[in-house]
This record gives C-alpha cells, structure tokens and sequence, in this order.
C-alpha cells in the first residue's frame, strides 16, 4: 500500500521570468507504507524542497501530493492542521533547527501544544519516555541547544518529530552533522523506531553507506530530476550519473580507493540544458540524442527504472 504517491511535481521559484529554473522537475514516486526510500543527489540538486513539498512546508508549483488516498495539494493551513500530526521532519543542521532560548522541553512541548490538550503533567511525562526512547533521560529537559553535543541534538529533533505519533517523517541529513561512531547509533535508532512505532521515512543523505544501512530503495536526483531509482544501493546501476555518484564513495578499504573510479566531464557542469537529457554536460556516453530528446523514466525490471537513453 503506498501511503504517499506524487505526480508530475514540479517547484519554481522564478515562475515569472525567462528562462524558468526549477528546483524540482516533473517528479513522479510513491512511498510505500512502512518503508525506508532513501534520496541522493549532490548539494543542490532539489532533494530538499521534494522533502519539504511533501509536507507541504513548500508549496509546489504544478503536480499533486496524495497522503493515504487524499489528494492534499490545495489544502489550506487549517486543512493541513488536521493532518500534520501524522507528518514530521527531522531538520537538517541541528545547530539551527531550534529556537536557542527553548530548553529541551519547550522544544519537544511545541508540537504537544499545538496538537494536544493533555495537561503539563501529561506532557512532561509523555516527553520523559520518548526523551527515554531515544537514549537521553530526564536531566536533559532544562539543557538549551548549545549545552548539548550534535548527536545529543539531533535525538532531541528526532523526539520532537516522534512525539505526536507520525505515519510519516522525512529525515533531511539527520547523520550529516555527526562523527562515525555516532552516525551509526543514530541509524540503529532510527531503525529501531520505525520497528516499534511503524514509521515510515524520507530519508534524504550525501552518505551513500548510510543510505546503504537503513534504506529499502534508493531515489537517485540531479539537478531537480529523478534519473534512477533502485530497490537497493548494492544493486546494479546503470545510469551514468548513479555510477559517478557511487564511484565518488570513499571505499573503505584504502588500498581499493581510486581503483574504477567513474570520472565527469568538465564544462558546463550544474547548467540546466534547454533540451535532452539533464546530464548531458556531464556524461561521458553523451551521444546525439541525449541533446535533442529528454529520456523518461522507464522501468528495466523488478523496481528499477532509468531515464537514459541507453539503459535497457
């Protein structure tokens, strides 16, 4: 069952003016209920407006956004209140994502009073157990932001995220601001949660061994277009962009680095192409084609699908 499906989204932020360049462009998936779609993609490339887009923290520009069967891409701010509760986000940048002068129990309380009319001793209970939940305790509701470590903060915004109960939590680079040891504890959790609570995640990473860990399929993005998706990383890929992106992993096992590395061309590398296919500055297969005609998204076999040319 798909608990979000998306249909031809699109997101411009110069609408008005010649020529448009959109953020995100002409993205159709679904998130199924109760699994982990992992999406990679260079800095820039439109992974998190297609997060937020999905909460409709950003408005899209065309397209539709189904959540459990209810098209919600015209609801208005009192419609979404109805449903917000059962989406959250896990922001990205711990440092920046709460308010400075909130202790770590204002921080968790904000959803609970916007949602719920429990009284404060409910609440601080209720906060007490996911602050548990996630591996902190009770001294941690008087700490402010800046008296915690990146890791004791980004369990804080995965509290906040959990404590109304969600269907569905998009995680943006919720491992991207802490050490190994902890990025790896923060996965665990992340995976123990989605067990105990049926959670379903977005999770939006630079860190392809951190997609690799957690993710069922894997969304590949560049330049606001969904060029491959995959039922897993370990897969075997076939569009180009996919293979460079892999191959810029650092391995490992230091003897094997640098060996099949997949090189890009220089030039004009993150200029949008009026025409073709979004790579095609960048491919070092490009062939006549790829300038004239844009690949669709195409399916190869059991939850693969390219958009190239010459992936069959």
């Amino acid at each position: 069952m798909n608990l979000i499906e998306i249909n031809g989204l699109y997101k411009c932020y110069n609408f008005k003016e010649k020529p448009r360049i959109y953020a995100v462009h002409n993205v159709s998936l679904t998130v199924k209920k109760g699994e982990v779609l992992g999406l990679v993609g260079e800095s820039g490339c439109g992974k998190s407006t297609l997060g937020k887009m999905l909460l409709k923290l950003e408005q899209p520009s065309q397209g539709r956004i189904i959540f459990k069967q209810q098209d919600i891409t015209d609801y208005s701010f009192k419609q979404m209140r109805q449903i917000r509760n059962s989406m959250q986000m896990v922001f990205q940048g711990t440092a920046n994502a709460f308010n400075p002068y909130f202790t770590v129990r204002q921080i968790i309380s904000e959803p609970l009073n916007n949602y719920s009319q429990e009284s404060e001793e409910e609440k601080k209970k209720k906060i007490v157990a996911m602050l548990e939940r996630v591996g902190l305790n009770h001294t941690y509701l008087t700490r402010y932001s800046h008296e915690m470590s990146g890791g004791q903060r980004q369990r804080v915004g995965i509290a906040r995220a959990l404590i109304l109960n969600p269907e569905f939590i998009v995680c943006d680079e919720a491992v991207s601001s802490i050490d190994y040891a902890l990025k790896n504890q923060i996965l665990t959790l992340l995976s123990e949660l989605k067990r105990q609570f049926g959670l379903t995640y977005l999770f939006i990473s630079h860190d392809i061994s951190a997609v690799n860990k957690l993710c069922d399929r894997v969304v590949v993005m560049y330049l606001g277009n969904v060029v491959e998706i995959i039922p897993s990383i370990n897969d075997n890929v076939c569009h180009p962009y996919t293979k460079a992106l892999l191959a810029a992993t650092m391995a490992p096992d230091p003897q094997k680095r640098g060996k099949n590395r997949v090189l890009l061309r220089e030039g004009e590398a993150l200029k949008i192409p009026e025409k073709g296919c979004v790579f095609q500055n960048r491919c070092l297969d490009v062939q006549k084609v790829c300038e004239t005609e844009q690949p669709a998204l195409v399916s190869q076999n059991n939850e693969h699908y390219t958009a190239c040319h010459f992936c069959h």
